[in-house]
């Protein structure tokens, strides 16, 4: 069963390289409902592997196990596990949390589909690609996020003046919906850049390695503040009795 798993997964990284190389609209969605079965066919190998309790291999597999790569230790059971400590940063006005090494910050952000952000003309949405290099964040006339990281280092070397770095931070951040959607071929083909290009279980090593070829800071920051929303979400939730 690993030998067709490992097959298929050939099959779906050489269809995966057509479909970027081809410009016929039709040929390419063609590829992308082969390269959906490939990776359906693949998923439901790995859940008969899991079911049937067979090893997976460590260096071969799309699986992550419990200690590789991530270095987590065993626990005994779930009352053994040791919650990290949240903290909040006044400076940038961020929680923050360690989970295996990752830092993760960021804060609860209102998301609008996109039909309301345009009708309405909602802005700081995306990120702004000056980030520091910004000219008009300090006149207030920037329509983009600025991430407070950024506002923070501006701030500081007099680009910023206390009150607009005050006003800008207390902005918050904006996510679309679709900013939560993934699809492995929105990677190559950018039809809405503001998707996600990495996240799925049966395609993580290529979306890595997509990732490694492009400039992804930005991307990672924006998941990055994406957990924290979750995260934070979820706590509301529990204190309100829900979980």
């Amino acid at each position: 069963m690993l030998e067709e798993i490992i097959s298929l997964e050939e099959r779906s990284q050489a269809i995966i390289e057509l479909h970027n190389e081809t410009e016929s609209d039709f040929i390419r969605e063609e590829y992308i409902i082969t390269h959906n079965a490939l990776v359906k066919q693949v998923q439901m190998l790995y859940e008969k592997l899991l079911a049937d309790n067979e090893s997976i291999p460590r260096s071969e597999s799309l699986y992550i196990e419990k200690k590789d790569p991530l270095g987590i230790c065993d626990i005994q059971n779930i009352d053994s596990i040791v919650p990290p400590n949240l903290v909040w940063i006044p400076q940038t006005r961020q929680y923050a949390i360690s989970v295996a090494g990752t830092v993760i910050r960021g804060n609860l952000a209102n998301i609008y589909n996109k039909r309301l952000i345009q009708s309405n003309n909602i802005r700081n949405v995306h990120a702004c690609f000056g980030r520091t290099e910004c000219p008009r964040v300090a006149t207030g006339t920037c329509d983009y996020y600025h991430y407070p990281d950024d506002l923070y280092i501006m701030y500081k070397s007099g680009a910023l003046s206390a009150q607009r770095f005050e006003a800008e931070i207390a902005k918050g951040r904006t996510f679309s919906t679709t900013s939560w959607m993934y699809d492995i071929h929105n990677a190559k083909t950018r039809k809405n850049k503001f998707m996600r290009t990495f996240g799925s279980l049966s395609t993580i090593q290529q979306d890595i390695a997509y990732l490694k070829s492009v400039d992804s800071k930005r991307e990672v920051l924006d998941f990055k503040e994406q957990v924290m929303h979750d995260l934070l979400v979820l706590a509301i939730l529990k204190k309100n009795g829900i979980e």
